[in-house]
């Protein structure tokens, strides 16, 4: 599609589309570019969106280019003045989306950057950049705003459950079925707003993490060994989880792995955001190392769906973990 037809048909893509509101704030800053990063599938790009909406910008405030659809793109610093032509003036904000797509992409972000002229938000796929690479490619010039599944506060929204100190014994009874439903099922957009069932999500979103985030990126070649961690990554939601327990029992199979292997497979679960590693805590740096971590899904979707027992209580406490870190508390 040619560059100005698109600007143009995204913009009118964008107005008809029904975006439910994210309640993540973001304050943008002319002085960084805003990276919005998260796990696979958890609405990045439709946080975008509801941040257009509700920052009411106008189609001439604003760019927007998505570098995975077909538009065609000789420079991509040029983009502002092709939207001048267009609308009559340079954009005030800049969004681009799914930025990995983009060769050398760090080059012309920082180069538009560098003009202070712009509030700019980028968005790239766990498969192919991590939080922590945006970071280094930008020379530290980004404030990483982190997307998770939707929060029960936003599940409450969706259903236009409003926050006040006394509810019926009816709102009681729906908050309580959708706290169960939220905790069970899993809180990705796709599954809380029903757009496909929760089996089916769940065992792509799977396919998902081991083919296109961890075998195409990095290159793995023991697949056996990755699929096999992180069915016990998963069995152990909520637990203390043991690399060694792993290596061990690989080992009485007679498959050779090595721990080292075992603890990057385990890092880059940490790393894509499919699951949290916590250890507990001490004044000893040593003692906090030397430690097993309690290791959390960033979902249980992904656990129920994958084993067959059911612990509400570990449920619970995972849900809380996972509601701490939609609010910005992760641990460290």
């Amino acid at each position: 599609m040619e560059l100005r037809e698109y600007l143009l048909t995204k913009k009118e893509d964008i107005k008809t589309l029904e975006v439910k509101e994210r309640l993540k704030e973001v304050e943008e800053n002319k002085n960084f570019v805003v990276a919005v990063v998260g796990p696979r599938r958890a609405g990045k790009t439709y946080f975008l969106y509801s941040f257009i909406k509700k920052k009411n910008l106008r189609d001439e405030d604003y760019l927007f280019v998505n570098f995975e659809e077909n538009v065609e793109i000789n420079d991509p610093v040029e983009l502002p003045i092709v939207h001048q032509e267009v609308y009559g003036r340079l954009p005030e904000y800049i969004f681009f989306d799914e930025v990995q797509a983009l060769n050398n992409w760090q080059k012309a972000v920082y180069t538009l950057y560098e003009k202070k002229r712009y509030y700019m938000f980028i968005t790239g796929s766990s498969s192919k950049l991590l939080s922590k690479e945006i970071a280094t490619q930008l020379r530290g010039r980004s404030i990483t705003t982190k997307i998770y599944p939707f929060s029960f506060k936003e599940i409450l929204s969706l259903e236009r459950i409003e926050r006040k100190k006394y509810y019926s014994s009816y709102e009681i009874g729906k908050i309580k079925n959708l706290v169960k439903t939220h905790i069970e099922k899993g809180s990705f957009p796709d599954i809380a707003l029903g757009h496909i069932r929760p089996s089916t999500f769940y065992r792509d979103y799977l396919d998902l993490i081991v083919y296109k985030d961890i075998i195409e990126r990095y290159g793995v070649k023991n697949r056996y060994v990755l699929e096999f961690l992180i069915r016990s990554v998963i069995s152990s939601h909520a637990k203390i989880f043991s690399v060694n327990k792993v290596f061990k029992t690989l080992k009485s199979m007679n498959i050779k792995v090595s721990k080292k292997t075992l603890y990057n497979f385990q890092k880059i679960l940490e790393d894509i955001g499919f699951a949290i590693f916590l250890r507990k805590i001490s004044e000893s740096l040593r003692k906090i190392e030397l430690t097993l971590p309690k290791v959390y899904l960033v979902d249980n979707g992904i656990f129920r769906f994958n084993e067959n027992k059911l612990d509400h209580g570990k449920f619970l406490e995972a849900a809380v973990l996972q509601e701490l870190c939609k609010n910005d508390l992760e641990p460290n």
